[in-house]
């Protein structure tokens, strides 16, 4: 009894407060640094990522925007657009030393066909994502784009055969 009464009591039992219901993209993923909605047919989230391993930096661009996509449906934010861009910036020091965020790679879907995403199974992946992209761009005048991007379909190829299997790459 006296064991019982002393775990019962070091027990926290008190509630943990619900998320706040996001009501706008920009709030799904503390990286969306904006959201511009440039015209009827396309809409741009800009993330910022921090790292400069170049396989990682994909597959973590990925990873992020699956989980924006998953939210924005659970909580019908999809934008009434046509497109949707996905730009990832990271951070680069111009010849000065002056640091400054640069985007590198970005990825255009049809919003129609993100509404047709099942996430219920749970068998739909970052490499499905990239697969499903209508448009990949990257960045041609710096090397560490072309090279994330080969970095990536080096390693995950066999994952993301469509992606990967583009000429531009």
């Amino acid at each position: 009894m006296i064991i019982l009464g002393l775990l019962a009591g070091c027990s926290d039992s008190s509630p943990v407060a619900p998320k706040p219901t996001p009501t706008s993209v920009q709030q799904l993923n503390k990286k969306i640094t904006n959201v511009i909605a440039t015209n009827e047919s396309m809409t741009s989230v800009h993330i910022r990522h921090t790292g400069y391993e170049e396989e990682i930096t994909a597959f973590a661009f990925a990873t992020d925007m699956l989980h924006i996509v998953q939210g924005a449906r659970q909580h019908n934010l999809l934008p009434n657009s046509e497109k949707i861009r996905f730009l990832v910036y990271v951070p680069f020091n111009d010849k000065y030393g002056n640091p400054s965020l640069q985007p590198v790679l970005g990825f255009i879907f049809r919003v129609e066909d993100l509404k047709k995403i099942n996430f219920s199974e749970g068998v739909f992946t970052e490499f499905n994502l990239l697969d499903l992209s209508a448009e990949t761009w990257r960045r041609e005048d710096l090397r560490y784009s072309q090279n994330a991007i080969q970095a990536f379909c080096r390693k995950y190829r066999a994952h993301s055969h469509r992606f990967c299997g583009r000429e531009s790459f």
